[in-house]
């Protein structure tokens, strides 16, 4: 499925980070939905800190299990997937950064907040935090402090025509 945005939206997300969580990778992976299309199709800027990989990694077992794929298709479709997504080092300073603003998270979070910390420093423009997690829907004006908003996938594909 290929995803079509309308110019204006695709001048949009060209211009705007969107940070990418494990939540939405896992989903991207688990089935041939949505998600996945936006990912590998969308004019986007998608990033996500080295940990999403982590993440990944930790429940792999259980994601090619439920996505029925073998060993080598797994790491193709990851691989495709993390093509589409830069990769950020978030540093020591971000990470206490971001446990300052945002005390209430879990401890998993946090690398996604930092992002968001460094990205408000180089970013004009808002940026957007991809999250199907429901914490991050109760730290929302926290979250604003960053000029960061949290897009669920049902709030970003509301936004899009396909």
């Amino acid at each position: 499925m290929t995803a079509m945005f309308s110019k204006k939206t695709e001048k949009l997300l060209c211009e705007m980070a969107i940070i990418v969580d494990a939540t939405v990778l896992q989903s991207a992976l688990r089935k041939d939905r949505i998600t996945r299309a936006v990912i590998l199709n969308a004019n986007a800027r998608f990033v996500s800190p080295s940990y999403v990989i982590e993440e990944i990694l930790e429940h792999r077992e259980e994601i090619m299990l439920a996505a029925e794929l073998d060993k080598k298709s797994f790491e193709k479709l990851l691989a495709a997937l993390l093509k589409r997504i830069d990769i950020h080092e978030v540093s020591d300073k971000e990470l206490l950064l971001a446990k300052e603003i945002i005390s209430k998270v879990d401890a998993d979070d946090i690398p996604y907040i930092a992002l968001a910390v460094y990205l408000k420093g180089s970013e004009k423009r808002p940026v957007f935090l991809w999250s199907d997690d429901k914490d991050f829907q109760n730290i929302t004006t926290d979250l604003r402090k960053l000029n960061c908003m949290v897009l669920t996938t049902k709030k970003l594909l509301e936004r899009k025509i396909y």
